[in-house]
Parts: C-alpha cells; sequence; structure tokens
C-alpha cells in the first residue's frame, strides 16, 4: 500500500487519484467523508475538499480541461502529464488540501486508489507555507489585569446595541403619543 504524509497546516495542494473500481462503488464515494476516509486510509476527510468525477461525462473539455478550468491547475503544471491524464478512464478523485482542515495525517491508500499527480493551486505558487502559531496568539496568554484594563476601556466608549435599540425604540413610541394627541 502506498503511504502519503499530509503535512500540519497544508494548504494549496490538489491531488489527482485514480479510482480502480465499479460505477456504483466510485459514486457511493461521492459526498461520503467516511467512504471518502476509507479509500484514502485515513481517519478524517472533509468530503467537501473532494471531488469525485466520472471522466466520461466531461466530453469536451476532457480531464486535463476539468483540471485546468474547474480546478484552476495551471497549464504549466498540467503539461507533464498529459499522457497520464489523457489515459485515465473511468473515476477519478481530485483531493484538495481543504479536505484535511490543516491537520497531519497519513494516507494509507487502498489498492483501488492510485496518486496520479499533485498539483499546486495558481494562488499558491509562491512560497512555502509558514506557521502561524506563537504563544502571544495562545488562548489565556495575557494577564486578567489586562484584559480586565481593556473591558473598561471598550464599556466606557460604546453604548451596547440593546440599550441603543431601546432608546429608539422608546423615543418612536414617544413620539407617536405626541403626534396621536
Amino acid at each position: 500500500m502506498t503511504q502519503i504524509d499530509i503535512k500540519k497546516g497544508e494548504f494549496g495542494l490538489i491531488r489527482l487519484f485514480a479510482l480502480s473500481m465499479d460505477k456504483a462503488d466510485a459514486t457511493m464515494l461521492s459526498g461520503n467523508g467516511i467512504g471518502i476516509a476509507d479509500a484514502l486510509g485515513t481517519g478524517m476527510v472533509d468530503a467537501g475538499g473532494v471531488s469525485v468525477v466520472p471522466i466520461d461525462v466531461l466530453d469536451g473539455m476532457g480531464l486535463y480541461g476539468y483540471l485546468q478550468e474547474g480546478e484552476g491547475v495551471p497549464k504549466d503544471q498540467l503539461m507533464s502529464d498529459r499522457a497520464k491524464i489523457d489515459a485515465l478512464d473511468g473515476f477519478v478523485m481530485v483531493v484538495r488540501s481543504s479536505a484535511f482542515k490543516g491537520l497531519a495525517q497519513t494516507l494509507d491508500l487502498t489498492p483501488q486508489v492510485t496518486l496520479i499527480a499533485t498539483y499546486r493551486e495558481p494562488s499558491r505558487l509562491s512560497g512555502t507555507p509558514t506557521d502561524l502559531s506563537s504563544d502571544s496568539a495562545a488562548a489565556y496568554s495575557g494577564t486578567p489585569e489586562d484584559a480586565a484594563i481593556k473591558a473598561a476601556q471598550n464599556a466606557k466608549t460604546r453604548i451596547p446595541w440593546g440599550l441603543t435599540l431601546t432608546l429608539l425604540v422608546l423615543a418612536g413610541l414617544l413620539f407617536a403619543l405626541l403626534v396621536i394627541r
């Protein structure tokens, strides 16, 4: 079995997998997070980040066109894989990084799932993922005094929406009473 490591915080990658299964099994994967996770050999997948695509319905565009137009994979990335892409038939599964919700995990692919290629989304072509975690961003990292001072400052400068709305309604009722008399 093939194993693929997904790094914590991964973003901007699109993986193309060939599915060696009949139409019924491939169709059951579509939108089924548990089935997709089983096929990929992992514990958790967000089905919203996965597309199961029957190649035969991509008539005029083909899989190459779908990846370029539908998934936004740049042409220069696809060119080197053109022969592999054109040779595929049946069903493919397109898995975006968002399917893993930023969690590190290892895919232990079932024999019916074969990785064909990994592409980078165009908006993610430059730079590398950066770990933006820091101690100062952690919950409860400030002192209680800091939080109390900020809360007091905010309370002095803002009128709560509920109070504002109540005052407006009362002013409207008072105006209506004065006009009716």
